[in-house]
Parts: C-alpha cells; structure tokens; sequence
C-alpha cells in the first residue's frame, strides 16, 4: 500500500529534485513512493541517453525543397482548394456547421412576427367581426380625414369668393 508523502506537500519537496543528494537518498530510505518514483524516472533518463536518434536521408532537403517549388508552383484556385478542403476537414467546422443547421430550423419554425399585447386578444374576443387597425392606420386614416376637411374649408372659401365677387 502506497503512503501519501507529506515531503512532496510541504515546502522542502526540492529535495527531491536531485536524486543524488543525501537527503534525497534518505528520504528514499523511508518513503517507498518516493523511491519508486525515483527508480521510474531514472530509468526513463538511462532509455533517452541510449535513444540513437535515426540519421535523416541524404535526399530529404532535395525532396523538401521541390514540394515547396511544386507548392508555389500551383495555380492559386488549387491552393485556394487545398485551404478549403482542410478548413472543411476541421471538427470546429463540422460542430459549427450542425450548430448553424439548428438554429436556422429552429428560426424557420419559429418565425418572428408581431407579438399581440393581452388587451388587444380581449378587444377581439368581444368583438369578432371587428376589423383589425393598426395604430399606425389609425393616424394615417385620421391625417386623411384632417387634409380632406381642410379641403373642403378651402373649396368653401373659394366658392364664397367667387360668389362675392360675381356680385360686385
């Protein structure tokens, strides 16, 4: 059964950062946590000191430079393509593609309209042959009425003018 190690919680876990030293080593003694951990990462340094790193091919600077010449090389529609193809290959685009598919179902199921306030159901209800007005109509309708009355004042005017002065 593996102890918590209070070392590594308290404010001298440097110790532990060498290996070497002897309060390392006896704080290794004591805690078999720490021991093991020290084993693991030791023997991961002695696997990457013997890593032999694989030499790169005599033609690989020959074969990177010629992909880069082909690259520029290629008419810009078919980069543009190759742009595209790897944006549209993204999972960020997928999800945001799906994302934008639900919203706009959902915005096409529920289209927006003009919300009815409470009293004007009411209104309705009471009267159901009644003719729907707009507030809007109703201005314009009483704007109507205003300039054809006032017309009508002028046509008035005019005709007693006239009349006056027939009789002069």
């Amino acid at each position: 059964m593996m102890t918590k190690c209070l070392l590594k919680e308290s404010e001298r876990a440097d110790v532990l950062l060498d290996p070497t030293t002897a309060a390392a080593h006896l704080h290794f003694a004591s805690c078999p946590s720490c021991a093991q951990s020290s084993a693991q990462q030791s023997g991961l340094w002695l696997a990457l000191d013997a890593w032999k790193v694989p030499e790169v091919s005599a033609s690989f600077n020959r074969t990177l430079y010629e992909k880069i010449e082909a690259a520029i090389a290629s008419p810009w529609y078919e980069r543009w393509a190759v742009a595209i193809r790897q944006t549209f290959a993204q999972p960020s685009f997928a999800v945001a593609a799906v994302a934008l598919f639900v919203v706009g179902g959902f915005v096409l199921d529920h289209p927006g309209g003009v919300v009815t306030p409470l009293w004007s159901a009411q209104v309705r209800s009471l009267h159901p042959g009644a003719v729907q007005v707009s507030s809007t109509e109703a201005e314009q309708v009483e704007r109507t009425l205003e300039d054809l009355e006032m017309l009508h004042q002028f046509d008035a005017g005019s005709d007693e003018k006239e009349n006056t002065q027939k009789s002069m």
